[in-house]
């Protein structure tokens, strides 16, 4: 079992590395299993429409594209709901994982078709009717009859209210308009709002979250989600995080993770089929575990080189097209050879399991070559002896 092989204590990382069916996501879900029966709080980022993470109950979070786009918003919004009502300010996060994105490091907050003056005839409507408020609605027209001056002031039908770093804490305290996020359903009830939009900058454009590509969604959702849980003391749970992932963002993605979640001493378990991922992780210093899972085992991999060609073949068993790893690696094999002839058996295996990992026939030709220039070489060395 995955917790007994490398508990999850330490802050950092522990990647699992495999082939598919290997049994990297199981491992993962048995962690989760695990924690949560011993009410351990656990936080799940599922980045696979098959995720296979169907826990429930209080010790377990989920963040799964099965939720759909609006998913990321409803995070984020939840984000600066729980900012708002600790008094406190996390939101650096949240605008790190804007810029990352290339984004400006603001956030629009568009309360759309704004009308207080709805929420008063809702609720004459309902009174007329004989039905009852909510108490959260009645506290929701109460928020709104005290805030009425800065809505005036503020705030229009289709005004958007940009937030950033620099102004949080003085909005927290001068500016409760956003103390009215937490209560959404009730304003939507109450006729006061159609929704409340969180807008966002790229390139001089604005436009709605959600409308965001899958890769940006995706990056943005997790570094929330995941800051969130982390302060909560939960150990994180990544499945295939590479999804919909732009390559240089793959490369960059554990070290940016870790800068937003190193504070808490949080420990992270990734499942993963990208050497991008590795081998960006090892440039950054951030601190790393890999393990290498097959038949549901998984088993501790040495040092990994920050050399994408060779993370491939060393962690993955695969080599790239045109690799340069190739060319050392045999060359380093024909040396060994070359200086003890007793080493053929070694060097033959060497070049088989080169061959083995080539999906590119030129490759194959050349460790094929090689191998039979290796024969030769110890063939003649023998005759001569």
């Amino acid at each position: 079992m995955l917790t007994q092989q490398f508990p999850l204590s330490k802050p950092g990382f522990v990647v699992l590395v495999g082939e598919n069916g290997a049994g990297k996501s199981r491992l993962l879900v048995e962690v989760a299993e695990s924690r949560v029966r011993r009410g351990r709080p656990v936080a799940a980022i599922c980045n696979s429409v098959f995720e296979l993470m169907n826990l429930r109950g209080r010790y377990f979070s989920k963040m799964s594209p099965r939720q759909g786009r609006r998913y990321v918003e409803t995070i984020v919004k939840h984000s600066i709901v729980d900012e708002v009502q600790r008094e406190t300010s996390n939101l650096p996060v949240l605008m790190r994982a804007l810029r990352y994105g290339g984004y400006d490091g603001a956030l629009g907050v568009q309360f759309v078709d704004l009308s207080p003056e709805n929420g008063r005839r809702t609720k004459e409507a309902k009174e007329e009717e004989g039905k009852r408020l909510t108490r959260r609605e009645h506290d929701t027209l109460s928020m709104l009859d005290n805030m009425s001056e800065l809505i005036q002031k503020w705030v229009g039908p289709s005004t958007t209210v940009w937030i950033d770093e620099e102004q949080f804490l003085e909005r927290l305290f001068k500016f409760p308009l956003l103390d009215l996020m937490a209560y959404e359903r009730e304003l939507k009830s109450l006729k006061v709002v159609k929704s409340i939009r969180l807008v966002v900058r790229k390139d001089g454009d604005e436009f709605g979250i959600d409308r965001a590509s899958s890769g940006e969604l995706l990056l943005l959702g997790t570094w929330v989600f995941a800051s969130g849980q982390a302060r909560s003391g939960a150990v994180l749970l990544i499945d295939e995080p590479e999804t919909s992932m732009h390559p240089r963002w793959q490369a960059a993605y554990l070290s940016r993770f870790w800068d937003i979640v190193y504070l808490y001493g949080t420990s992270v378990a990734v499942a993963t089929h990208s050497p991008l991922i590795v081998s960006g992780a090892k440039t950054s210093d951030v601190p790393l575990r890999v393990f290498q899972v097959s038949n549901g085992e998984a088993r501790a991999i040495g040092e990994i080189d920050a050399n994408i060609d060779e993370a491939l073949y060393n962690v993955f068993g695969v080599l790239s097209p045109e690799s340069a790893h190739v060319t050392d690696e045999v060359e380093s094999a024909l040396t060994a050879l070359e200086q003890d002839i007793g080493r053929i058996d070694d060097t033959i295996d060497t070049l088989e399991r080169l061959r083995e990992a080539a999906y590119d026939s030129r490759q194959s030709d050349l460790l094929e070559a090689a191998a039979s220039l290796a024969r030769k070489f110890a063939s003649s060395a023998e005759g001569s002896q």
